[in-house]
């Protein structure tokens, strides 16, 4: 039994369908929208090593076995945008590289299974959500709030009195450079050669193609070639080898089907059980000790870091969030929670908590207040760091607790009347107390009734730094 020519030319739809799906649940707003994108990033097998993995990574992982790199050549968006971006012609890179993927995947795994979970944000699911929330959401929302405002007096001339006074939210992140900068660096690595983080970083493709060893499905040629390299030339991972094209390094092949359209004898196939392998390139011994210390000195050393460094007073988690080391432990910075985040409150965080918290969420009450309402980033949060949780019990979700800065207070520090964190505060945490010395009640916050929600600091009219602060709980 062999897969011919005509099952591979419908490869290119299968991609931009799978591309427009993940885009459509990303993009969406709907419960389908949500419920569907964190299905899609359930199915990272990488989370394996995170002992959080669902049934979606594990069927992943297990279809190697079966198709070997399928997932990489037909469906994964990452894998997608760099087959359509520009790229160096030629699929050759030195040999000294070709153990690259296996050496990053044992760095990230060991890390990752001592208590560093950053190298899962490199995973391609996550890094595509991730660098799309960040990168493109923000100028797209502001391009069409601004067209919308451009129209208006077009659909109301038109009765569309829907459009005519619709509005987009618009979104605005900090600390996107260093995203752009990584986002932008995995497709400039194109111009060394196609697909060249597929080939040599990227870790879940180093995991899949380890199991693609003794994947079911593979490539085999006739006994006519004329050994005229197209199809090594054209290959856009270097699964062949120039001078042996029959033979295929599985761990390599994608399954893409390139070869069977360039081969002019028509001689190429993709069967059960057969087809010549060649060995993939395994690190030496000394070269995989060195990545597995590196991962475990990396693992070990952000626990201690975790558990001694000192986290500023601000530094607020989602509500209902896991304690910070099992929160740090559980995040892989997808960064669906937010997107989801009606307010923008929720923030990716730099190196205010160090290394180890880089693009995790937290709350900048100033930017937005976490509403009372909301629950949106319990319900979508794919790996559990944010825990499920209704509006109802918002009230026992204790995030921080807001303090007062005297000196800042009009009314405390300037002898001027302000309601506004009294009247803002939903949970009646805020009272007013008689000044000494002056003619006005400022605030005092309880703390037993503070839930951190940080509506007060965001509607507190000091400009710059709000005279009421939300500090994390302790």
């Amino acid at each position: 039994m062999s897969v011919g020519r005509f099952v591979f030319k419908g490869r290119r739809w299968v991609q931009l369908s799978a591309l427009f799906l993940f885009a459509s649940a990303l993009f969406s707003a709907s419960l389908w929208g949500k419920a569907l994108l964190r299905s899609i990033l359930r199915l990272d097998p990488l989370w394996l090593f995170g002992r959080f993995v669902g049934f979606g990574g594990l069927a992943l992982l297990a279809s190697g076995f079966a198709v070997g790199r399928a997932f990489c050549g037909w469906i994964c968006p990452l894998g997608t945008l760099l087959e359509l971006c520009p790229s160096k012609k030629g699929p050759s890179t030195p040999r000294s590289w070709d153990s690259s993927g296996v050496l990053a995947l044992s760095f990230a795994a060991t890390a990752v299974v001592l208590g560093f979970s950053l190298p899962l944000a490199f995973s391609p699911l996550s890094l595509w959500v991730r660098s799309i929330v960040l990168l493109l959401f923000p100028p797209l929302s502001f391009v069409g709030e601004r067209l919308l405002q451009l129209t208006s007096p077009l659909w109301e001339r038109l009765g569309l009195e829907e459009l005519a006074y619709a509005s987009l939210r618009t979104f605005h992140f900090q600390g996107i450079e260093l995203a752009l900068g990584i986002f932008a660096g995995v497709f400039a690595l194109n111009l060394i050669a196609p697909r060249f983080w597929c080939r040599h970083i990227c870790p879940l493709g180093a995991l899949l193609g380890f199991v693609s060893r003794w994947s079911l499905l593979r490539r085999r040629m006739g006994d006519l070639c004329a050994s005229c390299g197209l199809c090594v030339r054209h290959c856009p991972m270097g699964a062949i080898p120039p001078k042996d094209p029959a033979r295929t390094r599985r761990d390599r092949c994608i399954l893409c089907g390139i070869c069977i359209s360039f081969c002019p004898q028509n001689i190429v196939r993709f069967g059960l059980l057969k087809g010549e392998a060649l060995p993939g390139f395994l690190p030496s011994r000394r070269a995989v000790l060195i990545s597995l210390g590196l991962g475990a000195f990396t693992g070990i050393l952000s626990r201690r870091v975790v558990s001694r460094v000192l986290r500023p007073s601000h530094l607020i988690r989602p509500p209902n969030a896991l304690p910070e080391e099992e929160f740090l432990d559980r995040c892989v910075r997808c960064g669906v929670c937010i997107r989801v985040c009606p307010t923008d409150g929720l923030q990716p965080m730099l190196l205010e908590g160090g290394m180890e918290a880089l693009w995790t969420p937290r709350l900048i009450p100033r930017i937005g207040p976490c509403e009372p309402e909301c629950a949106l980033c319990g319900d979508i949060c794919p790996t559990g760091a944010i825990r499920p949780f209704s509006a109802e019990e918002k009230p026992s979700l204790k995030l921080g607790v807001a303090v007062v800065q005297k000196d800042r207070c009009l009314a405390w520090g300037w002898g001027r009347a302000c309601l506004v964190c009294d009247e803002a505060c939903p949970y009646d945490a805020v009272e007013l107390e008689p000044v000494p010395g002056k003619d006005v009640r400022g605030p005092v916050v309880y703390r037993e009734w503070c839930v951190g929600c940080g509506l007060c600091e965001h509607r507190c009219p000091v400009p710059g730094e709000a005279a009421i602060r939300v500090e994390r709980r302790t």
